[in-house]
C-alpha cells in the first residue's frame, strides 16, 4: 500500500489504468455522452433513512452470512468494497474528485475508487486472522489504524487475472 502527494490526481488515474491495461481515451471516446452526471449525483445512496449496507450486529464483528476469508486475494477484494461503498456514501469524497476535474460515473465505478474514512477499523474483529491478513497486507498499521485513511483509494489490479494486488491512495 501507497500514499502519494506529488503526482496530481488525473495523471496518477492515467498511469493506474494503463497498468490495468485500459485505453481511457477510447472508453471515452465510445461512451455514450447523452448525460452528464457527477459522482454525487449516481453514487449517494438514496436517503431513506436506512444506510446503503447493512451494519454488522456488534462492534467488530463481521458482516452478517460473511464467507469465510481463505486467501489474501479475498481480503483485499473485501476491502476495495468496503471502501468503495463508503466512497459512494460520503459526498466529501466525492466532492473531491469532481474538484479535480473527475465526473465521469463510469470511470469512478469501473476502476472501483473508494474512500478510506476509518470505517473498516470498526467491521473487522479486534484480533484474530482476518486482522492478521489485514495487518501483513499493509492495510493497517501495527498501531492499529488504516494506513490511508482519509485517502481516496484506488486499488491496482493484476493486469492478467484482474484481481486486486494493492491499493493507491492520494489525500
Amino acid at each position: 500500500m501507497t500514499k502519494h502527494d506529488k503526482v496530481s490526481f488525473g495523471r496518477a488515474l492515467e498511469t493506474l489504468a494503463h497498468r490495468a491495461g485500459l485505453d481511457l481515451e477510447r472508453l471515452m471516446e465510445e461512451r455514450p455522452r447523452v448525460q452528464r452526471r457527477t459522482p454525487i449525483d449516481v453514487l449517494t445512496p438514496p436517503r431513506n433513512g436506512k444506510p446503503a449496507s447493512a451494519k454488522p450486529a456488534a462492534e467488530g464483528a463481521p458482516p452478517q452470512g460473511a464467507p469465510p476469508l481463505p486467501n489474501a486475494g479475498e481480503v483485499l477484494s473485501r476491502v476495495v468494497e468496503h471502501y468503495h461503498r463508503t466512497f459512494c456514501e460520503r459526498e466529501d469524497a466525492q466532492a473531491y474528485l469532481v474538484e479535480r476535474g473527475i465526473t465521469d460515473t463510469d470511470l469512478v465505478q469501473a476502476l472501483k475508487i473508494g474512500y478510506a474514512d476509518g470505517s473498516l477499523l470498526k467491521v473487522i474483529p479486534k484480533e484474530g486472522e482476518l486482522r492478521e491478513q489485514l495487518l501483513a497486507l499493509g492495510v493497517i498499521t501495527p498501531e492499529g489504524r488504516e494506513l490511508l485513511g482519509g485517502c481516496i483509494v484506488v486499488p491496482l489490479p493484476d493486469p492478467l487475472t484482474g484481481s486486486w494486488t494493492s491499493l493507491y491512495g492520494r489525500g
